[in-house]
């Protein structure tokens, strides 16, 4: 693929999100905390989800960007791994492929304030930024830990992709909440 493309695509995901960010800015703190079910997650504990993900992997792409040794490349190659985390996130035909959350990343708290939609807002910024400044580097060289363990690493384009796909899953995840 090329590299124009997955930037493309990480464009489109990230304009997505902030504009669902402000579809959910203008609801009431009611229907945001609303879950489907006892065990269902309202839209808030998704983005307090989202926003576990953020304090791990934004400092994560950031340091990856800062110390990248490697140049920018007209081509971007996915890895095995990589595509396998991206693809099981991804939001097919309106639905996603259902899957635990790692414990340390399940909202502890069962209603919230306005306060993870205001940090999850701040977060898309920066990960817009990062998009960016990642534009001058190798995708395919520079690495980046993942949350699950720091011994396995991903390309930067993958832990991107995936990243923004995960964002993407569980604002899917957020709006059908609030339904």
């Amino acid at each position: 693929m090329k590299t124009e493309e997955l930037y493309k695509e990480l464009e489109t995901l990230v304009a997505s999100a902030i504009a669902q960010v402000e579809f959910l800015k203008l609801q009431e703190i009611d229907v945001l905390n609303k879950k489907p079910s006892v065990e269902s997650w309202s839209a808030l504990a998704c983005l307090d989800h989202l926003n576990q993900y953020a304090a791990f992997y934004l400092p994560e792409m950031e340091r990856a960007i800062q110390n990248a040794r490697f140049t920018s490349q007209q081509q971007f190659k996915s890895g095995v791994l990589g595509n396998y985390f991206a693809n099981s996130m991804r939001v097919n035909s309106d639905s996603i492929k259902k899957m635990k959350s790692p414990k340390d990343k399940t909202p502890l708290q069962s209603t919230f304030d306005f306060q993870p939609l205001q940090q999850f807002e701040n977060d898309l910024h920066r990960l817009h930024r990062l998009i960016r400044m990642s534009q001058s580097v190798d995708l395919k060289r520079t690495k980046c830990s993942i949350s699950l363990t720091r011994l396995i690493k991903l390309s930067l384009g993958d832990t991107l992709l995936f990243y923004t796909l995960h964002i993407e899953r569980h604002l899917w995840q957020a709006n059908r909440a609030m339904r």
